[in-house]
């Protein structure tokens, strides 16, 4: 669902500025592939992998992709490899808990996350678009190493504005079954597992997490 939402999030934006498709670029840093496919129907996207050079099937793919509107980058979040003020808009999807955790061939960082939050702002054009998710619960965070971070909501906003970004809009993504009401007929409804209140959190178990998805913009 959040790759339908931040699909959902730049086709909305571009319409409201009047630009045509293709006229802003993207730069993906961890999101699925298919994702940044899928986007590059709208923009070029350049997908940022630190495993480009290794000895896995990513090997010597490292090149434009004028066909696909993509361009594949040797780097990783904590150091991205391009200049200031390059691009206008970032999407990171269920990545920067990875980042600094080795997992996914980048360098061990403790802090690679918040790093990698500080890079987007530097490369991200003044007033540029930043749309981020990552796991979260109203427990205590945590690392669960090498996989993940789980994040509370208020840890991502704080890592946030302190790297120059505010928050336009926020959401909570819940797992079918746990954004529900009971009607007058006593039947459970199903409603949208995307939510603007965060009470849909204290559905989820503290073993378990939801997704947190911000849009922000860069000051």
């Amino acid at each position: 669902y959040q790759d339908k939402l931040a699909f959902r999030t730049i086709k909305s934006a571009i319409n409201r500025s009047g630009q045509k498709y293709g006229e802003s670029n993207i730069l993906d840093v961890g999101s699925n592939l298919y994702t940044a496919l899928f986007m590059s129907e709208l923009c070029p996207v350049s997908y940022l992998e630190p495993r480009l050079n290794d000895s896995s099937k990513y090997q010597g793919i490292e090149s434009t992709f004028p066909w696909l509107s993509m361009k594949f980058i040797h780097g990783e979040a904590q150091s991205i490899p391009v200049e200031n003020n390059s691009y206008d808009i970032i999407t990171s999807l269920h990545a920067v808990e990875h980042f600094g955790l080795g997992r996914y061939g980048d360098t061990i960082d403790y802090y690679g996350d918040q790093k990698g939050i500080r890079e987007f702002s530097r490369v991200l054009k003044s007033g540029g678009g930043l749309i981020l998710s990552v796991p979260t619960s109203e427990s205590d965070p945590r690392i669960e190493f090498n996989g993940q971070r789980i994040y509370n909501p208020d840890m991502i906003d704080e890592i946030l504005d302190s790297a120059g970004f505010e928050i336009i809009y926020r959401y909570y993504i819940v797992s079918l079954g746990l954004n529900t009401y009971t009607d007058e007929k006593n039947n459970i409804v199903q409603l949208e597992p995307v939510s603007e209140d965060r009470q849909v959190l204290k559905n989820v178990a503290i073993n378990q997490q939801a997704v947190y998805f911000t849009v922000s913009k860069k000051r």
